[in-house]
Formats: C-alpha cells, structure tokens, sequence
C-alpha cells in the first residue's frame, strides 16, 4: 500500500506533544474495529493511547498498562 498512512485524530496535551490517536469508523462497524490501525498510528507516533470509535462507543488501549477497555 503506497498510500501514507494518516490518523483520523490526533490529541494534544499542548502544542507539539499529542497524547492520543483516535480513529473513526461509521456504525456499521465494531466499536473495537479501528483499534488496531489506532494502536499502529500510536506506536509510530510513541503515544500512550489509542482510542476507536464506530459513533456509538469507543474503545481505547493504554499503552502504560497493556490494557485494552471499551467505553
């Protein structure tokens, strides 16, 4: 794939320090469904968490303590 890669969403904390990706799915998706791709995004960009979501919930994986929650 020589697409580049974008997050749908990137937080910051402040200026030039983000904390979290986000990427959004519609809601003919799993909640969980663009997790994965968040959790890639986060690790290239070295940021705690990785957040997805399908407009209805969200579920987010924290990189601090290994441990993926819906929501």
């Amino acid at each position: 794939d020589s697409k580049p890669k974008r997050a749908d969403y990137v937080l910051y904390v402040s200026a030039n320090n983000p904390i979290a990706i986000v990427e959004a799915k519609d809601n003919n998706h799993a909640v969980s469904y663009g997790l994965q791709q968040a959790m890639t995004y986060a690790q290239m960009l070295d940021v705690p968490f990785a957040y997805s979501s399908n407009g209805d919930g969200f579920m987010e994986h924290d990189f601090l303590t290994t441990v993926s929650i819906s929501l």
